[in-house]
């Protein structure tokens, strides 16, 4: 499932007072389904060409988390789990690739 905005295009979307950051949402079913996604050969080439389209960030500009069956995460929640991952480093409250955390009862 991808994240929209009410106007439903995620590109409208103005965060962190940066007119050039793109917001991009996606809820999996599983870590598996993730990575076979990320890691596909033909998402890897068009990943490959990134810098053709966008600048580099300097702070981390991803973050994983577990979501409740159901929830729809907003804005608001991503950021603040972003903002917690870059300040923390990866945690059972928000981790990157490089390291999974398995999901917590109350986060299910």
């Amino acid at each position: 499932m991808a994240f929209s905005n009410s106007l439903g295009d995620a590109t409208s979307l103005r965060v962190y007072g940066d007119d050039r950051i793109i917001v991009n949402f996606s809820v999996w079913e599983s870590v598996e389904a993730l990575k076979n996604f990320v890691y596909d050969d033909e998402h890897r080439k068009v990943m490959r060409q990134r810098k053709k389209w966008f600048e580099k960030m300097a702070e981390q500009y991803m973050a994983l988390w577990w979501v409740p069956a159901g929830h729809v995460p907003t804005w608001s929640e991503a950021q603040d789990r972003l903002d917690s991952l870059r300040q923390n480093g990866d945690t059972s409250y928000s981790f990157s690739m490089r390291r999974i955390f398995p999901p917590q009862e109350e986060s299910m």
